[in-house]
C-alpha cells in the first residue's frame, strides 16, 4: 500500500507524506495539507504503516524506534525514487513523515533562487547558513550550490 502512495507522491511532486493516528494519510504540498482518502488511521494501522516503511528500507529493524521513540532513515523504491523517513512515537502511537528526495538537479532559476545565493560558493572565508522551516527548500538550495561548484570549479564535491 505505502509503495503505491509513495509513487503517487513522487508523481504529484508533494513535499511530505504524513502518517498519524486519528488523522487520514495526507500529502503536504506548497504548505497545504491534502487528505489521501477518508480512512482515519488507528494506532494499530499507523504501526502497520511504519512497519511497512521499515520493510521498504530493506527490513531495517525497528529496535531503535522501540527503544528511543524515534528513528530517521532513508530508503529507495526501484523505479520510483528515494525517500527520507522520520518516525516517532507520539501520544502512544507511531507517526511518520516521509519526504521524497529529489535526485535530479533542479534549475535554480526555475525555483526562483537568486543568483546571489547560488554565487555564495565563491566566498573564500566565513560561514554561510541556509535556514528555514521544514519543506522550505534548504536542501534543494544547497544541492543547487553544490551542483554549480561541481560544474564550475576544478574539483568535485
Amino acid at each position: 500500500m505505502m509503495e503505491g502512495i509513495l509513487r503517487r507522491a513522487i508523481d504529484e511532486g508533494v513535499s511530505d507524506v504524513l502518517v498519524g493516528a486519528g488523522f487520514p494519510l495526507a500529502f503536504k504540498s506548497a504548505g497545504e495539507l491534502r487528505k489521501i482518502g477518508d480512512e482515519t488511521l488507528s494506532s494499530v494501522r499507523t504501526e502497520e504503516i511504519v512497519a511497512e516503511l521499515y520493510s521498504l528500507a530493506g527490513d531495517r529493524p525497528m529496535d531503535r524506534l522501540r527503544a528511543s521513540g524515534d528513528d530517521d532513515f532513508s530508503f529507495s523504491i526501484s523505479g520510483t525514487g528515494r525517500f527520507r523517513a522520520s518516525v516517532f512515537r507520539q501520544r502512544g502511537s507511531f507517526s511518520a513523515v516521509i519526504r521524497p528526495v529529489r535526485v535530479d538537479h533542479a534549475d535554480p532559476e526555475s525555483l526562483n533562487i537568486p543568483p546571489e545565493v547560488i554565487d555564495l560558493y565563491k566566498l573564500k572565508k566565513g560561514l554561510v547558513l541556509v535556514t528555514g522551516p521544514a519543506g522550505s527548500g534548504k536542501s534543494t538550495t544547497l544541492s543547487c550550490i553544490v551542483d554549480r561548484m561541481n560544474r564550475e570549479l576544478p574539483y568535485h564535491i
